[in-house]
């Protein structure tokens, strides 16, 4: 006997004694780390696939240290990289012979960490002239 179509998953046993009435329910989901996932992903308004596929992928710092090394040997390909290759040109190295498919922010946050971002100098371009 099914209890109401609000919550179709909720198998009810008939009439009796609440606590004699075991309420199993159709689609419990695999537990995870911290329980069961379906009322800590309506709490904090995430799908439970979501949930678990962030389990999964491996942590942010791990790529970030994979691509810095790929970075690092862009820059040790030739003498002259480490001077002249600037963000635009690791990423298109990167692109081109590893294929990257990421996005450039995230490379120049990388490279701007780590103190690898070329900086000109400023040359001020004065708006007054001296009286003659």
């Amino acid at each position: 006997m099914w209890k109401s179509s609000r919550r179709p998953w909720v198998f009810s046993w008939g009439a009796g004694n609440r606590k004699s009435r075991p309420q199993t329910s159709l689609h419990p989901g695999p537990p995870g780390p911290l329980g069961r996932c379906r009322p800590c992903s309506r709490v904090l308004g995430v799908s439970q696939q979501g949930y678990y596929r962030f389990l999964r992928r491996p942590e942010r710092g791990e790529r970030d240290r994979q691509l810095l090394e790929q970075i690092y040997d862009c820059l040790r390909e030739d003498e002259e990289n480490g001077e002249n290759y600037g963000v635009r040109r690791i990423i298109a190295w990167l692109r081109l012979r590893r294929g990257y498919t990421g996005g450039d922010r995230r490379i120049y946050r990388i490279c701007r960490e780590h103190h690898l971002t070329i900086h000109r100098p400023r040359r001020p371009n004065g708006l007054t002239k001296a009286d003659r």
